[in-house]
């Protein structure tokens, strides 16, 4: 290989296989981390992508702080170790990527090892405009039902039935997960994924046709109720309108800031309606009944159309009951999520529920409005009894509630359990 060392003496060798351990022991020297420094590394990596900050925070400010710290409690020695941790930009994308890659195998593990999982999935659109496809599992390990994030993809074209089945069947071939031990696939109920014919529910019926579908019962749910009729529907538009004239003009949020902070409001802010967050309509319209006084003010002069609604007894009622009604609804929305629920312990809440809006009906149609405290609080502090062009509204409403849970879960009104 080397002709040119063909007569060399042993010693030449001897000396060459010296120097070359010596590099070894230097380069391992200078390039390997103590595991003690290696795990505060891993540490404040993890630290940094549960905060959701930028990777350059941790030598920016997390590591110049600590080491700050160090210096005036425990002195420069301590503080000199802490020098050693590597913290640079790309080193904490390196451990959060190795981090993520590990979680994502040994969840691949436990479902591999699992008899049976199913799957959640859902497309939606982000602030970037661009459709986001999350996939979630929940599979047996350790004789308990788990629940983890599968992966979250983004569409980069159209966002049919084909595409969405394409991201996922390219998933499972890739990470060898089985589709004949996919048992269930819950999903929102459009069209691009339950379509019969050319949707993600007829791609997997090809692959695997004993795959049970079924509609998200929390999403049912929600749909039940954002059925609120023409008027009350009219009156969210008003509050829509008012938040938008507040909120999307700059000096408009800054002088309400200062309205609000003169008058001694526990709020200064409107909050901003998105019809795709479930809680939102509720939280939205709390907001504007607690700072209805505040917000009459300053509408006055600069659209005393909106202005005059705040002043309007008949639509004061009204957007205080349907605040009451969806503070109601986020507490059952809260109450249906989490890890520990099933099928059984959703229903039970939901037929609750149903009874709950039953009983209520009924004192309301006896005159009694205590079960609304916005709308009670309201007639009793200006002294004002409930119209009945009000009271017909509000059981309109409450009766078609009812009738919508019984169309979505008709199984509600029955209590046998070998039915589920």
């Amino acid at each position: 290989m080397h002709p040119e060392h063909q007569n060399k003496t042993s010693d030449f060798f001897e000396r060459k296989a010296s120097e070359q351990s010596r590099q070894v022991v230097f380069f391992d020297k200078h390039t390997n981390l103590n595991k003690t420094l290696l795990k505060a590394s891993f540490e404040m990596a993890l630290i940094i992508a549960k905060a959701k900050k930028s990777f350059t925070i941790g030598e920016n400010l997390v590591l110049p702080a600590a080491i700050k710290i160090c210096e005036i409690v425990h002195g420069d020695k301590i503080a000199d170790a802490l020098r050693s941790i590597p913290v640079s930009n790309d080193t904490i994308k390196r451990r959060i990527d190795y981090m993520g890659d590990y979680m994502k195998s040994q969840l691949l593990i436990q479902i591999k090892n699992s008899d049976t999982f199913a799957i959640q999935l859902d497309e939606s659109t982000d602030l970037t405009n661009n459709a986001q496809l999350m996939v979630f599992v929940r599979y047996q390990y350790n004789l308990e039902i788990n629940e983890d994030l599968l992966f979250c993809e983004t569409l980069s074209e159209t966002t049919k039935g084909i595409d969405i089945f394409k991201k996922v069947n390219d998933f499972f071939i890739i990470n060898e997960l089985d589709w004949t031990k996919c048992v269930g696939v819950c999903t929102d109920g459009a069209a691009a994924m339950t379509g019969r014919i050319s949707g993600f529910k007829a791609e997997v019926m090809k692959v695997s046709p004993d795959i049970r579908f079924v509609h998200c019962i929390i999403h049912r749910e929600n749909l039940t109720f954002r059925k609120i009729g023409c008027e009350l529907n009219s009156i969210m538009n008003d509050v829509v309108s008012m938040v938008n004239f507040v909120k999307t003009r700059a000096l408009n949020s800054r002088l309400f800031k200062i309205l609000c902070e003169d008058m001694g409001s526990n709020h200064n802010t409107l909050l901003f309606h998105t019809d795709v967050r479930w809680l939102s309509r509720g939280k939205v319209l709390k907001r504007v009944i607690e700072l209805s006084d505040e917000l009459r003010i300053f509408l006055r002069d600069i659209k005393p159309d909106l202005s005059a609604l705040l002043s309007n007894e008949k639509w004061m009622c009204l957007t205080s009951y349907l605040a009451d009604f969806f503070d109601k609804v986020n507490e059952l929305n809260l109450s249906l999520q989490g890890k520990s629920t099933n099928i059984l312990i959703i229903t039970s809440k939901l037929q609750a529920f149903k009874q709950k809006l039953s009983s209520w009906l009924n004192a309301f149609k006896n005159g009694d409005s205590s079960m609304f405290t916005s709308l009670h609080d309201f007639l009793t502090v200006n002294e004002l009894s409930m119209t009945t062009s009000v009271s017909s509204i509000i059981t309109d409403h409450l009766s078609s509630v009812l009738k919508f849970l019984s169309e979505y879960f008709p199984n509600l009104n029955k209590n046998n359990e070998d039915d589920w």
